[in-house]
């Protein structure tokens, strides 16, 4: 069985603490930070932004028409009011078939 390290069979061990940053960069400059440069700056900052999930114009025109809908049941007391809603329901309705035929034709 080993002996237990006491004060008597002890060796004495050097202990130093981490060296400082500046330390460090007078024993070697080139490991400090460099700084930027302004395409890695730019880079860095697109990373961090998220980017943005955008609609396509079928699903904007079909949400327009939703909102329209719900508009109508709800505000036009009178019939020119619901005939303006009508037909600007008809004219988004004809934009999303046209939208559609024209995708079609060009694929």
């Amino acid at each position: 069985m080993a002996e237990e390290p006491n004060f008597e069979t002890a060796a004495p061990i050097e202990q130093r603490d981490l060296p400082t940053l500046q330390e460090a960069l007078q024993t070697n400059p080139a490991a400090g930070p460099r700084p930027l440069t302004i395409a890695e700056y730019r880079a860095r900052q697109e990373k961090k932004a998220i980017p943005k999930h955008k609609r396509s114009e079928p699903r904007v025109k079909l949400l327009q028409q939703r909102r329209l809908v719900k508009e109508m049941n709800q505000f036009p007391k009178n019939e020119s009011d619901r005939q303006r809603y009508i037909d600007r329901l008809q004219n988004l309705d004809e934009k999303l078939r046209n939208g559609a035929k024209q995708r079609k034709r060009a694929a």
